[in-house]
Formats: structure tokens, sequence, C-alpha cells
């Protein structure tokens, strides 16, 4: 049971939005492929139709989740260059 009394709903995004969403949080920091996009698009698609579905959360939640799988990569990527300089 929540403490809170009042509770506030929104309406869900289309696709599009959530889209703009997606590249807006991205920025110039990280890049993706065309394929990857439409693979979120095509998740956002799904998920989206489902109850309970976070809007602008689950793109975050979608963002986090591939930067901390990236991570073991962008660390070997490093220690790669890093020997290669010695």
């Amino acid at each position: 049971k929540s403490r809170i009394k009042n509770k506030l709903y929104f309406d869900n995004y289309d696709v599009d939005t959530l889209m703009k969403i997606f590249f807006k949080m991205l920025g110039d920091k990280y890049q993706i492929t065309k394929e990857a996009a439409w693979k979120v698009m095509k998740v956002l698609s799904v998920e989206s139709q489902k109850p309970g579905f976070g809007n602008g959360r689950e793109v975050r939640n979608m963002i986090d989740q591939q930067v901390y799988l990236q991570q073991p990569i962008l660390h070997e990527d490093f220690l790669r260059r890093l020997i290669q300089m010695l």
C-alpha cells in the first residue's frame, strides 16, 4: 500500500517519441548502429504495450544495461592498448 494518497497517470509515449528520447539520452557520448537502433525500436514497440511500462525510465534502463554489458569489452580494449604502448 502506498503512503501517497493521490496518484498521477500519464499516457504512454508512442514509439517515435521513445526513440527520440533514446537518441537524446545517448547524446554524443555513445554510438549505435542502424541495426541496433532498429532492434531497440522493435523492443520498445513490444514493451510499450505491456502494463506498467515506464516510458522514459524504460529507455534509460535499456541504455544503462547496455553500457554495463559493454564494460568488460571496454576494459579489455583499454588493457590491449596499454600493453601495445609498453
